[in-house]
């Protein structure tokens, strides 16, 4: 191997960790805000649900809406796993 060879290997090496680590700071940080929202919407649900009922329209909409951010988290977790 030539050293031009040689320093475009690890060059593209160096990018490929760079790159590598850039996505898994974006996971943790996407990760991090979806656990955070969901705490939120959950706090709402139990709010909406303790003044207006758990099954008004308002509660079945917040409960909706946590089911979305969930299911999102879940898929994040899975795709960290096959990763």
């Amino acid at each position: 191997m030539t050293k031009r060879q040689l320093e475009d290997s690890l060059n593209k090496q160096t990018r490929n960790f760079k790159e590598d680590s850039v996505q898994a700071a974006n996971e943790k940080v996407t990760e991090e805000s979806i656990e955070a929202s969901i705490e939120e919407k959950r706090n709402e649900l139990i709010k909406v649900g303790t003044s207006n009922g758990l099954h008004s329209k308002k509660a079945v909409e917040v409960s909706q809406q946590l089911d979305q951010l969930l299911n999102e988290y879940d898929r994040l977790l899975k795709e960290k796993m096959t990763k």
